[in-house]
């Protein structure tokens, strides 16, 4: 008895916990915006007002002209890149399931039966029939006629419903305990954006840490002069002002220090895209792989299509968004409705149902 006391108790504990924490991180989200967009306006400010002064002074020849023009073209190109895929990744927020909650009472009232799986998993399982289902699944099947699902291959599928907010989860959503509901191809929240990473703006989310990471170089490499210039050369500096060396040399460090969070980080997720992977599901894949290799067994994550495929789906590249899409400052829809993915079983099956996905057929024809 007094062992479930205490359980109990360390569960309340532990729920308020978590609930302190998400009002906390959600009360700081604003902050957080405010701050990374001072900080890379602070940047690019020093950039323009000292760096540029130093690079070009006086009186310019035609070729330092031109010289200048391009510098400034190149950093505004960046920049808008920078503030836009920022901007439309707190924007278009992650994706949320579509509500199937009534649909899953209605169900239940004329099944009468709820099939639980697995007690220690956040979801039950439940067979549909003629619902829109949200995704696919293994499990023990029920003896349900094969139905159409959302205009895929025809065959049984289930949804499962998170045990957390009592509401559909389809394959590869996760909930969020900060923003308290489930997201689509969930990747991670991300308090810099107040908001989790995951189906409709994790395209912009990439982007954003490429360009940043492209720009914090790029401020690096044209400081190298000025830093040469200041600190091992005899030449004397005539900065701008007299506050211009301490604040040129604050936004260096800060470019120094983003360019190596940011590029670790945008590293990370370039290897994530190419094996068709999110965070959470690289953690969960990594054990699987672990567990088989001891067993003996070989395992293939089902999402891996393939490098240059993976890039192409996450991109949207096919024959309405071209490659140079990637280079253009613009919102570009991400494929599918984030409930069902492609399989690299359906790719290799003898009846190719995988080709006859259409929101995935535009992208595996220029394979």
């Amino acid at each position: 008895m007094a062992r479930i006391l205490v359980a109990g108790s360390i569960n309340r504990i532990t729920k308020i916990a978590d609930c302190f924490l998400a009002c906390f991180m959600q009360s700081l989200g604003p902050f957080f915006i405010l701050l990374a967009v001072s900080l890379i306006s602070f940047v690019a400010y020093i950039y323009y007002t000292v760096n540029m002064a130093m690079m070009f002074p006086g009186q310019l020849t035609r070729v330092q002209f031109v010289e200048k023009t391009l510098h400034i073209a190149f950093s505004i190109y960046i920049l808008l890149h920078v503030f836009l895929q920022y901007a439309f990744a707190v924007i278009s927020g992650p994706g949320r399931p579509r509500d199937y909650t009534a649909a899953f009472h209605e169900e239940q009232e004329r099944r009468s039966e709820v099939y639980a799986h697995e007690n220690g998993r956040d979801e039950v399982e439940i067979e549909m029939h003629g619902i829109g289902a949200a995704s696919t699944g293994t499990s023990d099947s029920l003896g349900a006629e094969p139905l159409l699902v959302d205009g895929n291959a025809p065959g049984p599928r289930l949804i499962k419903l998170c045990k957390k907010c009592q509401k559909p989860k389809p394959e590869r959503a996760h909930h969020c305990s900060i923003c308290n509901t489930c997201v689509l191809k969930m990747d991670h929240h991300c308090p810099w954006m107040a908001n989790c990473v995951g189906h409709n703006n994790h395209r912009y989310f990439y982007l954003f840490l490429f360009y940043l990471t492209l720009g914090c170089f790029y401020y690096m490499l044209t400081s190298i002069p000025l830093a040469y210039q200041a600190y091992y050369s005899d030449q004397k500096v005539d900065w701008p002002s007299p506050v211009s060396q301490p604040l040129w040399m604050f936004a260096l460090l800060l470019a120094s220090a983003m360019f190596l969070a940011v590029g670790g980080l945008c590293g990370w997720h370039t290897y994530l895209i190419l094996t068709g992977q999110t965070t959470i599901e690289y953690y969960k894949n990594s054990t699987e792989s672990h567990n088989s290799r001891i067993r003996g067994e070989i395992w293939i994550n089902e999402y891996d299509l393939g490098t240059w495929r993976n890039f192409q789906i996450f991109f949207n590249i096919g024959s309405k968004y071209k490659w140079w899409n990637v280079l253009m400052p613009i919102r570009v829809p991400p494929v599918g409705d984030g409930t069902s993915f492609l399989r690299c079983s359906e790719l290799l099956s003898t009846n190719g149902k995988g080709w006859e996905r259409t929101e995935f057929r535009d992208h595996l024809m220029m394979v």
